[in-house]
């Protein structure tokens, strides 16, 4: 019998369409975009999102959001780079901060469940709670303006580095990207937590009723998706060499664009409109960071990317939206003619 390819699957051919038609046009109207340095620069700046983006998967599959992962992004380096100050060993300032964003995801699952807030609306406010926080342990003069102090230490400088494979050049975060995309897609297909993680997402009440925790799902994707805002505000931190008061902000919308473009459904994990998934977000995360560069190299103002980024999303969620129509119909259709095979075989 043939097996036919899934929804999720067909939808991931939509940004690897759309990065081949991006990087033949600015391939042609530019000269310096098709270079092994421009590509290895599109793939460094896709880094942070995208580990964002695999955690944000657990969380998007099984019907929730997350809006405040930029700025706890934001808080962990302003933490950490205070924590260095008062003299802690890097490696330790590294652990704690991720011990420290799986626990801030940890209390953006508490304050949904326990206060049933709609999770849009539950973390924006925690997006305020966490940029707050930045500001109160920011470096600040009398007068209360936020200054930045610059971190020295090597072992955050190498951080920043790449490694040189045949002239190519494979930068550290972009390795971390790659390395937590396997293991997220590993997780979220091949275990039972992942089942659970995309039976929520599908029809939650029904999850329920099969026996799935969907509090304990609920609260591990947040926990999950936490630790990899940590994880991602270290090469963050590597990057700028300092904590700033604006640091990680839209990282948020551009881990959720990924992911929708690279076919995640925004209805959780319905069967009607296709799944979020960690390779998913990567070819979605490229082809917005290709348009971001090509729109660079064009030397046309930065506001054309945030353009580009609302179209696109505009764009995936109304053929989100069309094929979970079109999906329905055609099962609704092929009940209605089982319903009429049944009635006619009884008569």
């Amino acid at each position: 019998m043939k097996r036919s390819i899934s929804l999720s699957t067909k939808k991931l051919f939509i940004p690897i369409v759309l990065s081949i038609i991006a990087i033949t046009f600015f391939s042609i109207r530019t000269d310096t975009f098709s270079s092994a340095a421009n590509y290895a620069t599109i793939l460094r700046e896709m880094a942070t999102p995208l580990l964002i983006s695999c955690g944000m998967c657990f969380v998007m599959a099984s019907g929730y959001i997350d809006l405040s992962v930029g700025a706890i992004a934001g808080f962990l380096c302003m933490l950490a780079s205070r924590m260095i100050d008062w003299g802690l060993p890097i490696i330790i300032v590294l652990l704690l901060m991720v011990v420290v964003g799986t626990m801030c995801g940890l209390i953006n699952s508490i304050v949904l469940h326990r206060f049933n807030l709609n999770p849009f609306v539950g973390t924006l406010a925690m997006q305020n709670v966490y940029r707050g926080l930045v500001w109160v342990i920011s470096y600040r003069y009398a007068n209360g303006s936020a200054y930045s102090v610059r971190i020295t230490d090597p072992l955050i400088k190498e951080l920043n580095g790449a490694v040189i494979i045949g002239g190519f050049k494979i930068y550290y975060s972009l390795i971390a990207a790659i390395i937590c995309m396997l293991i997220c897609q590993i997780i979220v297909s091949k275990t039972k937590f992942g089942m659970n993680v995309y039976a929520m997402g599908s029809n939650l009440r029904a999850a329920e009723l099969t026996g799935i925790n969907v509090v304990a799902v609920q609260r591990y994707s947040y926990m999950l998706c936490g630790a990899m805002t940590a994880i991602c505000a270290i090469f963050l931190l590597a990057r700028s060499q300092c904590a700033t008061t604006t640091l990680g902000s839209g990282l948020e919308f551009d881990a959720i664009s990924a992911l929708v473009v690279g076919g995640a459904s925004a209805m959780g994990a319905s069967e009607n409109a296709g799944k979020a998934s960690p390779i998913g977000a990567a070819l979605g995360a490229f082809f917005l960071y290709a348009v971001y560069n090509g729109i660079y190299k064009l030397g046309l103002p930065t506001a054309y990317q945030q353009i580009i980024q609302g179209a696109a999303l505009i764009v995936m969620l109304a053929v989100d939206g069309i094929l979970t129509i079109i999906r329905i119909h055609r099962k609704q259709m092929a009940f209605g003619s089982d319903q009429e095979q049944a009635l006619r075989e009884g008569s």
